[in-house]
């Protein structure tokens, strides 16, 4: 097959993505139609998964990239708690309802905030811990998120 046989491939629009997302999608300008914006607004997830362990060595690439990841003010306040035992994930399952998938993972990673290392890094140092307030809350949520 030539490349003038090949077949076109229908890319759908910025304003076509949007609106079969949304029922009261805004009038996207052309300009505004650029391939990151279609990216974005095209994405979609499945939760359609093999039956098959994660391999350790993944999951340990995966859990240091995510630690990498930029926080408030570079504190790291956040943990990945990895839950491969079946009882508790079928416990955590019974909190997402609706979402069988969730009991039947081999490995759940509970990404949770952690604003505790932070207070301890200045019990340690013999130093008063200045930010005890509901910002210290919303900036290890922010970061676990």
């Amino acid at each position: 097959m030539s490349l003038s046989q090949a077949p076109t491939v229908s890319v759908p629009t910025l304003q076509q993505l949007l609106e079969s997302r949304y029922s009261d999608a805004p009038a996207v300008d052309a300009a505004y139609d650029i391939p990151t914006l279609r990216g974005i607004a095209g994405r979609g997830s499945c939760r359609s998964f093999v039956d098959a362990p994660v391999p350790d060595a993944m999951v340990q690439v995966l859990c240091a990239t995510a630690l990498a990841s930029p926080t408030k003010s570079d504190l790291q306040q956040r943990d990945i708690v990895l839950v491969q035992d079946q009882t508790k994930r079928a416990a955590l399952a019974q909190l997402v309802a609706g979402q069988a998938w969730v009991a039947q993972a081999p490995l759940i990673a509970v990404f949770c905030g952690n604003n505790r290392r932070q207070r301890l890094l200045h019990e340690w140092q013999d130093v008063p811990f200045a930010n005890d307030h509901l910002d210290a809350f919303f900036n290890a949520a922010t970061d676990a998120a």
